[in-house]
């Protein structure tokens, strides 16, 4: 709800019972999956009930109707795949992908059809329904006996429930993340949530309540106080600003409210530094109308502006004060969180990050005590699990390590996953690592 993290109860119920339906689809041989397959099947997808259906089968039904869009097929014999409306490539279904194949021929087919009798796929099926081999690329798990389930993500730092849910809440679809992400304090970010919300209390907001108000502004602009007024238009906001831009800190102006809301979704990606002066003027001069309004002590601009300077440099949290005193390299930007490792250590900064067409990529930089560059290196891939990404970045470090590095003191791994790098710490040694992933070397 508005991106803070609110959610209806109700929303929760399918995927809390997505985990129960996970532990009678992975669990076969259990005591409960051999009761419940007696009567109902291992099949939970069904749409219609039969009368005297107990009320745990509709339970599992609904969980697994929350959970089909987080598990994806293994494919052995393909007998069980439907090749259109099941997934077994990446992430999605073809039903869902854009037409590249003849759809009328793969009607109701299996996965087994492009199957050769030697359990290889066939490359002359596959190039006449597909028109290319890139399936070729898919595992066939000859090891298994039948087709499987699987978890299309690793829950590693999380649920299944918590999983399920997240995949069907696109929290990046409200208005409200632009700011939510532009790096503000909290008083300052919830402000802005309201704003966004048009839960402001301006007059105008107040008299359209039924409130016996005047809807001027109480700062004497003589104009009727709406969000537009407050975010824009404002006296008061229009001389803050410009003491700020005498300070030589140039801050934007904007017609109207839809302009700056414009703005700041930019702003996500560039980081404006003015753009989030602006928006800690907007805050202070809220403050500083709700003073007047109250015949509280009112503050000058020019002290507002100070407090605006002040409350910019808090946000920044000063990590360059908590580095170790040795000279940095020249790259590394002095503000930088970034901190050298101990003498004789190196430090190894891994990321991982995907767009949601699968094209991604992970990235390795290795530096020493002095943040001088050691190694930087990067690989392009196609994946579908973010988790599984920042995985194979901390595996990639084994592809730069040189026979020297063995002689230090030790290293350290740094990446942007807490789950992922708590996770890796509980392997000790080198043969744990080896994760149940497709091969490393595919994606490079």
């Amino acid at each position: 709800m508005g991106g803070l993290g609110f959610h209806a109860n109700s929303k929760w119920v399918g995927p809390l019972r997505s985990h129960i339906t996970w532990e009678y689809i992975s669990k076969p041989t259990s005591f409960f999956h051999r009761c419940m397959k007696q009567k109902y099947g291992n099949w939970p997808w069904v749409a219609d009930f039969k009368r005297g259906d107990s009320t745990v089968w509709k339970i599992l039904c609904d969980g697994a109707n929350s959970l089909a869009c987080c598990v994806r097929w293994k494919v052995c014999n393909g007998r069980d795949i439907n090749i259109l409306n099941h997934t077994w490539i990446w992430d999605r279904s073809i039903a869902l992908w854009p037409t590249y194949c003849d759809i009328a021929a793969l009607e109701d087919r299996t996965v087994s059809d492009l199957i050769s009798p030697a359990g290889d796929w066939d490359k002359q099926k596959l190039l006449i329904c597909f028109g290319e081999d890139r399936i070729l690329e898919m595992k066939i798990w000859s090891e298994l006996h039948e087709d499987v389930l699987e978890l299309m993500k690793i829950p590693i730092g999380s649920t299944i429930s918590a999983m399920v849910y997240n995949s069907s809440f696109l929290g990046e679809d409200d208005p409200c993340c632009a700011i939510l992400k532009a790096g503000l304090r909290p008083r300052v970010r919830m402000f802005w949530w309201r704003v966004y919300k048009n839960i402001v209390p301006t007059n105008s907001w107040l008299l359209a309540r039924g409130f016996d108000v005047d809807v001027k502004c109480p700062m004497g602009c003589n104009m009727c106080e709406d969000l537009n007024h407050i975010t824009t238009d404002c006296k008061q906001l229009m001389e803050i600003l410009d003491i700020l831009d005498s300070w030589g800190l140039y801050t934007p102006r904007f017609a109207d409210f839809s302009a700056l809301q414009v703005a700041l979704e930019e702003n996500v990606k560039s980081k404006d530094i003015g753009m989030k002066l602006y928006c800690l003027t907007v805050y202070h001069c809220w403050l500083n109308r709700n003073a007047v309004k109250h015949g509280k002590e009112v503050s000058t601009q020019v002290f507002m502006a100070a407090s605006i300077l002040e409350s910019l440099n808090q946000d920044g949290l000063l990590f360059h004060l908590e580095q170790r005193d040795t000279v940095q390299s020249f790259g590394l930007c002095l503000h930088s969180s970034w901190c050298p490792p101990p003498t004789r250590w190196l430090k190894i900064n891994v990321d991982g990050a995907l767009l949601r067409s699968n094209a991604g990529g992970i990235g390795i930089v290795i530096r020493d005590s002095y943040g001088k560059l050691i190694v930087a290196a990067g690989w392009s891939i196609c994946h579908w699990d973010s988790t599984q990404v920042e995985m194979m970045a901390i595996q990639g470090v084994g592809k730069l390590i040189a026979e020297w590095m063995y002689e230090l003191n030790g290293v350290i791994v740094e990446g942007d996953s807490a789950s992922v790098i708590e996770h890796m710490q509980n392997f000790q040694f080198k043969e744990l690592w080896k994760l149940q992933l497709e091969d490393w070397d595919k994606w490079n």
